[in-house]
């Protein structure tokens, strides 16, 4: 049976805030072997990380890469995610705004957009090819 984890269990992992939780989550992920992780999920980490415990931009890149790179974690779309990451580094653009252009860069599509920064970012990609 898949076994998902949800934003708490990552933002225990992630900030180690509360010890005795932290412990649970490893246990019960130890119990199921590899857990997936949805892009909402990723996108709430973030935000959680940005809003509760001040985490910065750069912070938010690595410890959302580690959740990549995690043998334990299977996220949901992870080839998106790699360049929604880099994009939100590299970028002043929020994350979901990164996410969807990662998305649309990595499915070939076109976006549909007011933002401008977003825009220029969307045809600074694709010109990179």
């Amino acid at each position: 049976m898949t076994t998902y984890a949800d934003t708490n269990i990552l933002v225990r992992l992630l900030t180690n805030d509360i010890p005795e939780q932290v412990e649970a989550a490893l246990r019960l992920i130890d119990e199921h072997g590899s857990v997936h992780v949805t892009s909402s999920t990723m996108l709430e980490t973030a935000y959680v990380l940005i809003t509760h415990y001040t985490r910065n931009r750069d912070n938010i890149v690595a410890s959302l890469t580690d959740v990549l790179k995690s043998h334990q974690f299977v996220v949901d779309e992870a080839i998106v995610w790699r360049l929604a990451l880099e994009l939100f580094g590299s970028t002043t653009l929020a994350l979901h705004d990164c996410y969807i252009a990662a998305r649309a860069l990595s499915e070939g599509a076109m976006l549909l957009t007011f933002d401008e920064a977003l825009e220029k970012v969307m045809q600074r990609k694709q010109a990179e090819g």
